[in-house]
């Protein structure tokens, strides 16, 4: 049975209307959202108690319950007790009710509870005495077991109980059968190889990184040896002048060369000169014979004339004017012969001042020319060395510098600051072949490692596809805790094999037990009161079970002497404690935890509403956590709980952590709250 609709139309300033859930329903609201009104309204309209009215009238309005097959509406003065009685055959009185069902904040208090105990436990007395068969059934169920015959369930209603305990019994055995041959199979000896070769890799790789190491030594070695090499070679280079230098002296060179040929050249024609006037001067002297010879012929032939003594004038003065002809000539290359000396010796002045500077230590301007020459290529072999030297450094040891000595600096550098990163126990000499032999052995034993992880990997999918098996098995139902989400060994599913095992003995010795207990019966009819006194306030008893839940165990149970009209908490340590000695948040928990077992008892384990107003304030956040738990507990066997409250916390901790319903409440302009 549970609470479906409260309607109030008009409650003093209240006006609502609510349709509640199943399970546990949160009232949420401010202070001034009439939340207190609406506590009174409902046990007014539920119960017709009046002890908190504080309107001083009856609320206008309907409530309607859910019976299960419908909804029932509570009309003509009607109430949940008078329902109560003619549906499931238990009297209470509206006070019973609001004392057990109803818990507040503000009437947390155990004045003059010693004779409620009293009135309770004679009702819960009257209550097992007329429904022993029902408690007979209530022992089956726990049980799991039919009331009749004493047989596991095996029906769909229960569950299947039976199929459960055979399907997890078949399961465990076959899943001993796989760890057995699988352990003889050889998956530890897999797993040994699997580790073997991790191992020989490890060891592998570390003188791997060691013949890297001195690999790397070499070639820093390599490298300084590179550097060293350039550095003579700058040396060697500023040994040498440079090429404007060279250039320079190469033209002054030339020069000299270029006169020094002119000047043999000259030479040459002097001497050409020399032969043709020699020739010339027999011929002009042979010209002037053939001049007189002709003039006598032409004097005695002709006799004088004008013509003739002109043509003789004529030849006679051409034998004179080429002897002076070569003459000029011959002057003028004598002059150009003595300048082209003196310039000559101008420039290879020049060119000699200047091989001295550049040290050079010759005698001719053919040997200064070579040298020059010799000079010329050695530098541009040097330049291009050093080019290629400096590039080679650059690009292994990532360095630059604008200058050559910069460079060789900053090269420096880099070599020490590497060298530094390699251990000094590396060899000095690296072995290539060892190096290569390590690759391939590590190359093979990646292969290894691959083969066998995959045979490993084949034995887990083995695994896994048994545990689905496991995973397919309600655990839950019969209250044992089911294995991990994965299985990665054999080990892994022997914990299976044990949680299978212990859900066969749970439903086995929950059959026993309760067969046991229905055997029980019989006696609860003769120590009934005993019995129930027990029940309440005995060490395994409901309410000690509740308190030292919501307690976290701190204490172990609670008495109560109905001689003594006193009740006592026993601590885990065996000390016993009187309700003023607890803290009030603990007090408040003794309070809920007798309320709760008394409610269940009263309504013989039907469901019932539990109504709290905020009964829960001094708690704190984890009191709080296994309070509600307790609540859920409730939820799960039908119990209805709304649960009043002004705390965000609470409301939140019970919507996200138990899936409560919350139902929110406007600020009303005047309340009772």
């Amino acid at each position: 049975m549970n609470l479906e609709t409260v309607h109030i139309e008009r409650y003093g300033p209240l006006t609502t209307s609510i349709d509640f859930d199943p399970g546990i329903n949160v009232i949420y609201g401010p202070n001034e959202s009439g939340k207190t009104l609406l506590v009174d309204a409902l046990l007014w309209m539920l119960v017709e108690d009046t002890s908190e009215d504080r309107i001083g009238q009856r609320p206008f309005g309907y409530v309607t319950i859910d019976e299960g097959a419908g909804s029932y509406r509570l009309d003509d003065g009607e109430t949940l007790l008078d329902w109560y009685k003619s549906s499931v055959g238990i009297e209470l009185s509206s006070a019973t009710f609001r004392d057990t069902f109803v818990i507040r904040s503000a009437d947390a208090t155990l004045t003059d509870e010693d004779r409620y105990y009293d009135r309770a436990t004679d009702v819960v007395a009257e209550s097992l005495v007329a429904d022993i068969r029902r408690l007979r059934s209530t022992v089956a169920k726990r049980g799991r077991i039919t009331s009749g015959s004493g047989r596991l369930w095996n029906r769909q209603r229960d569950g299947y109980i039976k199929d459960l305990r055979d399907q997890a019994r078949t399961l465990r055995d076959r899943l001993r059968e796989f760890i057995d041959e699988q352990r003889d199979v050889g998956v530890p000896k897999t797993r040994a190889g699997l580790l073997e070769a991790r191992h020989e890799q490890s060891r592998l790789t570390e003188e791997a990184e060691t013949l890297e190491a001195a690999n790397e030594r070499s070639r820093l070695d390599e490298l300084a040896a590179t550097r060293s090499t350039l550095e003579a070679m700058v040396d060697e280079r500023e040994s040498i002048p440079d090429a404007e230098v060279l250039n320079e002296l190469r033209n002054s060179v030339k020069d000299a060369l270029k006169v020094r040929s002119e000047l043999s050249r000259l030479e040459h024609r002097q001497t050409e000169a020399a032969k043709r006037g020699r020739r010339l001067s027999l011929g002009t002297i042979a010209v002037a014979l053939v001049a007189l010879a002709i003039g006598g012929v032409a004097f005695a032939t002709l006799g004088v004339s004008l013509a003739s003594l002109t043509g003789l004038g004529l030849l006679i003065l051409l034998a004179a004017a080429m002897p002076a002809g070569l003459a000029i000539y011959y002057s003028r290359v004598v002059d150009g012969i003595e300048g082209l000396i003196r310039r000559l010796e101008e420039q290879r002045e020049v060119a000699f001042v200047e091989a001295a500077r550049c040290g050079f230590e010759v005698d001719t301007l053919d040997d200064l020319a070579a040298m020059i020459e010799d000079r010329v290529h050695q530098r541009r072999h040097l330049e291009g060395d050093i080019s290629r030297l400096r590039g080679q450094l650059e690009a292994e040891l990532s360095v630059s510098g604008d200058s050559i000595d910069e460079l060789l600096e900053r090269t420096q550098e880099e070599l020490t600051k590497q060298r530094s990163t390699i251990p000094t126990d590396v060899a000095k000499t690296y072995d290539e072949t060892r190096h290569m032999e390590v690759l391939n052995r590590l190359e093979e034993l990646d292969e290894l490692t691959a083969s066998l992880e995959t045979e490993l990997e084949t034995y887990r999918d083995q695994l896994r596809r048994h545990f689905e098996k496991v995973k397919g098995i309600e655990f839950e139902k019969i209250g044992i805790n089911p294995p991990e989400t994965e299985v990665e060994s054999l080990d892994g599913l022997d914990v299976a094999v044990d949680r299978l095992s212990a859900l066969i003995a749970r439903i086995e010795r929950d059959a026993d037990n309760a067969r046991a207990a229905m055997a029980a019966l019989t006696e609860l009819e003769v120590t009934e009161r005993s019995a129930v006194e027990e029940l309440f306030f005995g060490t395994e008893s409901r309410v000690s079970e509740y308190f030292a839940r919501i307690t976290d165990r701190r204490y172990r149970s609670v008495h109560y002497d109905p001689e003594a009209e006193t009740i006592e908490v026993e601590l885990q340590e065996g000390t016993l404690l009187a309700p003023e000695q607890l803290s009030q948040s603990t007090f408040d928990q003794l309070y809920f935890a007798v309320r709760l077992a008394f409610a269940q008892a009263l309504l013989d384990d039907e469901p019932g509403i539990f109504i709290l107003d905020d009964a829960f304030l001094a708690a704190d956040a984890d009191r709080f956590n296994r309070q509600a738990t307790v609540l859920s507990d409730l939820e799960a066997v039908d119990w209805q709980v709304l649960y009043f409250t002004a705390k965000r916390h609470d409301r939140q901790l019970l919507e996200d952590n138990f899936g409560a319903t919350v139902h929110e409440l406007s600020q009303i302009e005047s309340s009772a709250d």
